[in-house]
């Protein structure tokens, strides 16, 4: 079984014009020659929208791909609401396409805490409208450990589902401070019963402080999304990452993602899900020219029989 835990559904009006021009300028000065960002500015997020999920259900068919769950996020306070389509519709949008694709398309609720009523809400998407956990993205101006975000805690031990916190790196003006590790143990101290699951494990350099906060906790759970990119380039260094991952929290406790979104010029020969999907499949057979082992039992666990577990597939 294969289960992506970790994808998007984008529309051009689902982020706020700030946060695209922060993509625009990272990759416009990524490298030199430097380019003007306002050239790449028109570009951002257009090749990457689905909303409808027909791109990516037929790209799930096409790789063999069982089911997927959407990551809502939730940029509009950040950016003054400056974003086209309000942060309710898009929840809409996830929720009929959960509707749409029954036991394939899985979504988390996204929604700021800082909102009126997020708590109501969040509650009404898991019982009415088949959402299956929680995911926050701290940079937007909130950390983990702010009473902010206890209510949702709160919320989510009592309906038995898990929130899933960005703890990666981020665009400008967004704070990737707020993600910290530093950040997160005190959640999992103040709410043990709490499923956690640290999205990205903290790449790529957080990722051994967010193990050390793992490790002594059952409920925390590891999901790769990003480190795809590590393996394409190095993957001799991230297999021997991921194996320290599943020595110290157990291939139990980890998620493949791929923070995959589908949209014209992400399908097809530029998609590079299938690329992820073969490396980790392959790492029984291939870990040891890496001087590492998995077992099969282990990537099977990793590939989808954990998140089918977590979802209640």
């Amino acid at each position: 079984m294969i289960i992506d835990m970790h994808i998007h559904v984008w529309d051009e009006g689902y982020q706020p014009i700030g946060y695209k021009m922060g993509m625009a300028k990272g990759a416009a000065f990524k490298k030199m020659p430097f380019k003007d960002p306002l050239d790449i500015l028109p570009k951002i997020m257009s090749g990457a929208s689905d909303p409808d999920g027909i791109l990516l259900i037929q790209e799930m068919n096409k790789f063999d791909i069982d089911a997927v769950v959407a990551m809502v996020v939730d940029m509009g306070l950040a950016f003054n609401q400056q974003q086209d389509t309000p942060i309710e519709a898009v929840i809409e949008q996830h929720a009929k396409l959960i509707a749409e694709y029954p036991n394939r398309f899985f979504a988390f609720f996204g929604m700021d805490p800082r909102r009126k009523n997020h708590v109501a809400l969040f509650e009404d998407a898991i019982i009415n409208k088949g959402f299956s956990g929680l995911k926050l993205y701290p940079p937007c101006g909130f950390a983990p450990d702010d009473p902010v975000c206890f209510d949702y805690y709160e919320k989510c031990i009592e309906l038995d589902v898990p929130v899933l916190f960005h703890t990666a790196n981020t665009f400008p003006p967004l704070d990737p401070g707020l993600s910290h590790p530093s950040h997160l143990s005190a959640v999992s101290s103040l709410f043990p019963d709490l499923k956690v699951i640290y999205g990205h494990v903290g790449r790529p350099y957080w990722w051994q402080d967010i193990l050390h906060i793992a490790e002594s906790n059952p409920n925390a759970y590891l999901e790769l999304s990003g480190w795809n990119h590590v393996a394409a380039k190095n993957p001799k260094k991230f297999a021997n990452i991921l194996r320290e991952m599943v020595d110290t929290v157990g291939a139990h406790r980890i998620f493949m993602g791929s923070d995959f979104a589908a949209g014209p010029k992400t399908v097809g020969d530029r998609n590079r899900l299938p690329a992820w999907l073969d490396y980790l499949k392959n790492l029984p057979i291939n870990a040891e020219e890496y001087n590492v082992q998995f077992t099969d039992e282990e990537i099977e666990l990793i590939m989808g029989e954990n998140a089918k577990r977590m979802i209640k597939l």
